[in-house]
């Protein structure tokens, strides 16, 4: 279970950190 849920982290962690780095590109670069 503790893998599972270790797993389950890491895979949310991953999605958080790439919508916040799609963010930072659409602020960066607003005209496209």
């Amino acid at each position: 279970m503790d893998f599972f849920m270790a797993g389950t982290l890491c895979v949310s962690f991953g999605l958080v950190w790439l919508l916040v780095l799609w963010c930072q590109k659409q602020l960066d670069d607003p005209d496209t």
